[in-house]
């Protein structure tokens, strides 16, 4: 019998949705808000130049004071990693260039200080050279400068950059006075959008010079992190529809384009997630205690009987090990059954009673997903690594919409209250309350990382169109299937069906 079934789903699955829809009714218009696309395996550097001659005095700022570039378009923070940003002084002239010091100042106000006092009695002529925290060496004390990449190094400290300049409200990089401060400690992980500032003051009554050709300025975002509902990998939660009616998925997959596949019946309960670890959403459904999953990474349709009809499927990876583990809440014990995928060993946790939702979320940040349930406004988290917790926020009749809002890597406890639209969550990185208009009474709400931004957004699905207000991109629209289908985004928690 499970061969046939296993036959019967791969004969119908259908890679070209173009053969089965109307263009009218799964037409994708996005009218607000430009989407930007990402390859998570390799970041491009974003690189934004002012190419406006700077000249420096024989003494004091320079003009113009600052110099600056704005930035905008990016999405997500700036990385950690070394090299995330870097300064090129376009064809630099200067008769003593140990008279200077450079202090960049990013939107935030972080600022790092460039250089100082380096290159004692060398003439730099003409010379373009980058500073960054992946240069093979700091800037030299004493010999000249020349083409290349440079570590920032200042060799005095306590030089005062007057208003607007930040004063000596600056990080510094070193030797000079134990600094060890650099680009990546001081503007990693901040929005890189805005203006960032580039202060040089002559300090020393001597000589002068100029920048001929203006500065440039290279950002390295983070990388997009795994999206729930990504069905191709690149960091967005791609629009997608179960279409109960005829047992088929239809997914608008933002980078790989297009896809219809047949696989389910009416009866079942999507349970997308990555099951093979290989970064993508793979198409799944529960049956009656029973679980067929559609593979990403190799076409094969895996098969595991995990549950009984009546119990409810919960999504989560509970081993932190990138894949995702069938489990299942059964509402008459108030037990999780979670099959692990890294070693194939189950585990039964009893947390919660018959009618509980539950709300599974990694709350901890550690990266597993941890046991919890929502009871008549009431949250009760067994977390992984924090330990249990109980908060009381919303209402009996409020919908659990748990993510990462604030970007964090902590789920936020959230709500959509349908009878109004209204978002309400509870922000893990401070603490704070958030309210959010965004939806009407009867819309279903499907959060997800839209614009690969690192940051769940509120959006709802309603009879075919999707409203999003993306964190970083603002709002957009697109219709994208019909009335009845269920949105993929929802699944299971919205509606929560029993087979």
């Amino acid at each position: 019998m499970r061969n046939k079934l296993i036959k019967y789903f791969c004969n119908r699955m259908v890679f070209f949705a173009a053969l089965l829809l109307s263009l009218s009714v799964f037409s994708v218009s996005i009218v607000n808000g430009q989407i930007r696309k990402f390859d998570a395996k390799a970041q491009p550097e974003a690189v934004f130049t002012n190419p406006d001659q700077i000249t420096i005095p024989a003494q004091g700022p320079a003009n113009p004071y600052p110099s600056t570039i704005n930035v905008t378009g990016l999405v997500r923070t700036i990385s950690n990693a070394p090299g995330s940003v870097k300064v090129t002084l376009n064809n630099f002239n200067h008769t003593y260039p140990a008279d200077l010091g450079i202090v960049l100042v990013g939107p935030t106000g972080a600022a790092l200080l460039l250089q100082n006092r380096i290159t004692s009695g060398q003439d730099a002529v003409d010379i373009t050279y980058t500073i960054s925290d992946d240069g093979a060496a700091r800037l030299p004390a004493e010999a000249g400068i020349t083409p290349g990449t440079y570590k920032p190094a200042a060799y005095f400290v306590g030089d005062a950059f007057p208003a607007p300049g930040p004063g000596i409200n600056y990080e510094n990089p070193g030797p000079a006075g134990g600094g060890t401060a650099t680009f990546s400690s001081v503007f990693g992980g901040t929005n890189p959008n805005g203006n960032w500032n580039l202060f040089i003051v002559d300090f020393v009554n001597r000589d002068g010079g100029s920048i001929t050709n203006g500065w440039t300025l290279e950002i390295t975002e983070a990388p997009p992190q795994p999206a729930p509902f990504d069905f191709d990998a690149d960091g967005k939660t791609d629009l997608s529809v179960f279409r109960p009616s005829v047992g088929s998925w239809f997914i608008n997959r933002s980078t790989d384009g297009f896809l219809a596949v047949d696989f389910g019946l009416a009866t079942d309960v999507p349970v997308p997630q990555d099951y093979d670890g290989d970064g993508k959403t793979d198409i799944a459904v529960f049956r009656l205690g029973e679980w067929y999953i559609l593979r990403s990474s190799d076409n094969s349709v895996q098969f595991v009987g995990w549950g009984e009809s009546g119990d409810n499927p919960v999504l989560g990876d509970f081993d932190g090990d990138d894949k995702a583990d069938p489990a299942f809440f059964r509402n008459s014990t108030g037990e999780w059954h979670i099959l692990r995928s890294s070693d194939g060993e189950s585990d039964v946790i009893r947390f919660g009673q018959d009618g509980d939702l539950p709300v599974p979320a990694d709350y901890d940040g550690d990266g597993t997903t941890d046991v919890a349930v929502y009871r008549s406004g009431i949250w009760y988290l067994l977390q992984s690594k924090a330990g249990f917790a109980a908060v009381i926020f919303g209402l009996d009749t409020d919908i659990p919409v748990p993510a990462d809002y604030d970007g964090d890597g902590k789920a936020d406890i959230a709500v959509f209250r349908s009878s109004d639209g209204a978002w309400y969550s509870l922000n893990s990185s401070d603490g704070e309350f958030t309210a959010v208009q965004f939806g009407q009474s009867g819309d279903i709400p499907v959060p997800g990382n839209y614009d690969a931004d690192n940051r769940i957004d509120r959006a709802v699905y309603r009879d075919g169109t999707w409203y999003i207000l993306q964190s970083a991109l603002g709002f957009s629209t697109a219709v994208f299937g019909a009335s009845g289908d269920l949105p993929l985004p929802s699944c299971p928690c919205f509606p929560l069906k029993t087979p």
